[in-house]
């Protein structure tokens, strides 16, 4: 006996490749999604958190991405911009396995930003909002 014919889709695999990119394409959006809604529950001090370790994370990998590119080069990167926005890259990808350590500061300067917001508003007598 020969088992039915199941359409794609019904407990098989497409073997179309689009497929599996769009699958994983909504396997990122549900990662950030749960990303923004650690970020939104820890509130203002949170959002401050992340801009700061984003503010931070960007010039520490610029900054090797301009050095690195100078001793190779020797020349400023503003003139070899193409090897410069490389090495930008290649930092940038070799800094992805810190993320987890990224949001966990971000978790525990939440805090730490919460009293420097309620500090700052104390001070000017605004409401904390306003701050």
């Amino acid at each position: 006996a020969v088992p039915p014919s199941r359409p794609c889709g019904l407990g098989m695999q497409s073997q179309f490749p689009w497929t599996r990119l769009r699958s994983s394409r909504s396997l990122a959006r549900r990662s950030k999604a749960k990303g923004r809604e650690r970020l939104v529950s820890l509130g203002a001090a949170g959002l401050m958190s992340y801009w700061l370790m984003k503010l931070l994370k960007h010039s520490i990998i610029n900054g090797i991405a301009w050095y690195l590119t100078a001793m190779r080069t020797g020349v400023p990167p503003p003139r070899r911009w193409k090897t410069f926005l490389a090495t930008y890259a290649a930092v940038y990808v070799a800094s992805t396995p810190l993320q987890p350590f990224k949001w966990a500061t971000i978790a525990a300067m939440a805090p730490g930003m919460d009293r420097l917001i309620a500090k700052i508003a104390s001070r000017f007598k605004w409401s904390k909002q306003r701050a």
